[in-house]
C-alpha cells in the first residue's frame, strides 16, 4: 500500500516534453512545476472554503435548533433553564458535565458508583486553559468542539485525499459536518478533538513526518481510549515506508506507532499511583453497566430487543448507527487501507462486547473511513444532494431530542 496525494501522484510531463515547451535553463524551465503547485495550492484552498462553509452552515443549524428547543422548553421544561439564563444549556448536558467536574476540580474515584476517572484528561484540561482566560466552563466547551470541528473537517479531507479523488474527499469532509450524530460535535464533548487528532496523525504519517504524527496519535489517546486503535493503521504505513527510510526515520516511525499506546499507558500509571487502579478509567465503567466479556453482544442484543415501549429508545438509535457504520466501512474497504478499516471496524464493535449498544453511534464519529464510504455512495449527484437532505434533516431531528430522555 502506498499512500499518496492522488494529485501528487499523476505522472509528471516527459523532460522531453518540457524542454520543447520552454528554454532550457534559467527560471523559465521552472515554470510548469510552479504552475502545476499553483492549480493545487487553489483546488486545495476551494475545498477548504467549501469545506468551512458547510462547517459553518451546520453548526449554525444545531446551535439554533438547540436555542429554539431550549425556548420553548421541550421536550420537559423542568431540565433546563431559561434561555437567558443558561444559553444552549441543550449542548452542555449528558457527559459534558462529567467533563466539567474534571475540569473544575480534577478526578475523585468512588467505589461502585458513577465516577469521572472514566473520562480522559486532554479535553477537561483544555477546559480549564479557557476557563483561565475569563470563559465560563460551558462557553468554553462549546468553542473549543465547534472550533476543532473545523479543524477536523479539513484533516479529514487531507487524509482522504490519500485514498480517493479530491471531489470524493471533499465530499467525505461535507458529509462529516452534515452527519446526523454530530450534534455531538457541538456539544461539551471531545469528539471534535479525537477526530481532528486522528485524521492529523494520519495525515502527516502518510506524509513521512512521524515525529509530529507522533504527537497527534498522543493527544488523540490523551482524549479518548479508542485512539488506542491507532497504531493499526501507522503499524501498516511504517512497514510500507521503513524499507525507504533511515535509521532515523524508522526511530521516527516506530515512535510514531507507539505513541498512543505509550500515552494510554501513561493515563493507567497515574490512575495507579493516584487511585491503585491502573484501569480505573474502565473500571469506573461498571457503575453505568459496561464490562467487557465473551457473551456482551448477545446481551447488547437482547438489551435492544428489550428497550421497546421503554424510555430508553436511544438503544435502537445506537444499534441502527451501528448497522450502518459497518456497511460504510465494507463501502470504504475498497480505497481506504486496511489499517484503517481494521481500526475502525473495531472502534464501532469493540464497545458492543460490553454488553450495550449505548452511545455507539457517538463512537463511530471518530473513525475516517466512515465518511469516506458514504462518500463514495454519493457519487451520483441525486444520491449526493438526497443524501445532504436526509442528513440535514436528521441532524435537526438528532439535536431537537437530545433531552427526549433525562441524561
Amino acid at each position: 500500500m502506498t499512500v499518496s496525494d492522488p494529485v501528487a501522484a499523476r505522472p509528471e510531463p516527459s523532460r522531453a516534453t518540457a524542454d520543447s515547451t520552454f528554454p532550457a535553463g534559467g527560471s523559465t524551465g521552472r515554470w510548469p512545476a510552479r504552475a502545476r503547485d499553483a492549480v493545487r495550492s487553489s483546488a486545495r484552498a476551494r475545498a477548504w472554503i467549501t469545506i468551512a462553509c458547510w462547517w459553518l452552515g451546520s453548526r449554525a443549524l444545531v446551535l439554533t435548533t438547540a436555542a429554539v428547543v431550549q425556548a420553548e422548553r421541550w421536550p420537559h421544561g423542568r431540565w433546563v433553564g431559561p434561555l437567558v439564563d443558561r444559553p444552549l444549556a441543550v449542548l452542555t448536558a449528558w457527559d459534558g458535565r462529567w467533563y466539567r467536574m474534571v475540569a473544575s476540580r480534577g478526578y475523585l474515584a468512588i467505589p461502585r458508583h458513577q465516577s469521572d476517572t472514566a473520562f480522559f484528561p486532554l479535553y477537561p484540561a483544555l477546559l480549564r486553559v479557557g476557563h483561565a482566560t475569563g470563559l465560563s466552563l460551558n462557553a468554553s466547551g462549546l468553542i473549543l468542539a465547534n472550533g476543532f470541528l473545523l479543524v477536523a473537517l479539513i484533516a479529514l479531507y487531507e487524509l482522504a485525499r490519500c485514498w480517493v479523488d479530491q471531489t470524493t474527499a471533499r465530499r467525505a469532509a461535507v458529509y462529516a459536518a452534515l452527519f446526523p450524530v454530530g450534534y455531538v460535535f457541538s456539544m461539551v464533548y471531545p469528539e471534535a478533538l479525537v477526530l481532528a487528532a486522528i485524521a492529523i496523525a494520519g495525515v502527516l504519517a502518510s506524509r513521512g513526518r512521524w515525529g509530529a504524527a507522533a504527537v497527534a496519535a498522543a493527544l488523540a489517546a490523551l482524549t479518548r481510549p479508542e485512539a488506542l486503535l491507532l497504531v493499526l493503521p501507522l503499524a501498516f504505513l511504517a512497514v510500507r515506508q521503513w524499507p525507504a527510510l533511515d535509521v532515523r526515520g524508522r526511530w521516527r516511525a516506530a515512535t510514531a506507532v507507539l505513541a498512543a499506546p505509550a500515552a494510554i499507558a501513561g493515563v493507567c500509571l497515574y490512575d495507579w499511583r493516584t487511585f491503585g487502579d491502573a484501569v480505573a478509567f474502565s473500571t469506573a465503567q461498571r457503575a453505568w453497566g459496561r464490562s467487557f466479556e465473551f457473551a456482551g453482544p448477545v446481551r447488547a442484543v437482547r438489551e435492544v430487543a428489550n428497550s421497546f415501549g421503554h424510555s430508553n429508545v436511544w438503544l435502537v438509535r445506537d444499534a441502527a448507527f451501528c448497522l450502518v457504520y459497518v456497511v460504510l466501512l465494507v463501502v470504504a474497504a475498497r480505497v481506504v487501507p486496511a489499517g484503517w478499516i481494521v481500526a475502525a471496524a473495531l472502534m464501532v464493535l469493540l464497545p458492543i462486547w460490553s454488553g450495550s449498544f449505548t452511545s455507539d453511534a457517538r463512537f463511530g464519529l471518530v473513525a475516517p473511513p466512515v465518511y469516506v464510504g458514504l462518500a463514495r455512495l454519493g457519487r451520483l449527484r441525486a444520491v449526493d444532494i438526497s443524501i445532504r437532505v436526509v442528513s440535514v434533516a436528521l441532524l435537526v431531528a438528532a439535536t431537537a431530542t437530545i433531552l427526549l430522555r433525562w441524561p
